[in-house]
C-alpha cells in the first residue's frame, strides 16, 4: 500500500494543482468578460497573469496563448498574435509527443 507520508504528499500536490486550476479558470473567465466588453488591454493583462500562474505546465500555457492570440487579433497586433499562435502550436506538438 501507500505510506501515510506519500499519501500526504499526494494530497498536498493535488490541493496545489486545484488551486492553480481555480486561479487559471478565474483569469481566463475575467479575460473573456473584459474581451467581450471591448477592454482588450485588460483582457491581455488577465491573460498575462494567467500565463505566469504555472509556467512549466505546457497545457495551461497553450490554452492561455491561444486566448491571447485571439485578443491580439482583435486588437490588430498581428505580430503578437502570430507569435502566440506559433508558440501555442509548438506547445501542442510537445504535448502530442508526450502522449505518444
Amino acid at each position: 500500500g501507500i505510506s501515510m507520508r506519500d499519501r500526504e504528499r499526494v494530497v498536498r500536490e493535488c490541493k496545489f494543482e486545484l488551486g492553480v486550476l481555480e486561479k487559471l479558470a478565474g483569469s481566463l473567465a475575467q479575460a473573456a468578460t473584459l474581451q467581450a466588453a471591448g477592454n482588450l488591454k485588460g483582457a491581455l493583462n488577465s491573460l498575462n497573469h494567467a500565463l505566469g500562474l504555472d509556467p512549466p505546465n505546457i497545457a495551461h500555457a497553450t490554452t492561455v496563448r491561444c486566448a491571447r492570440a485571439e485578443v491580439h487579433l482583435q486588437r490588430g497586433t498581428l505580430f503578437s498574435a502570430g507569435d502566440d499562435a506559433k508558440r501555442a502550436l509548438a506547445s501542442a506538438d510537445r504535448l502530442q509527443q508526450c502522449d505518444a
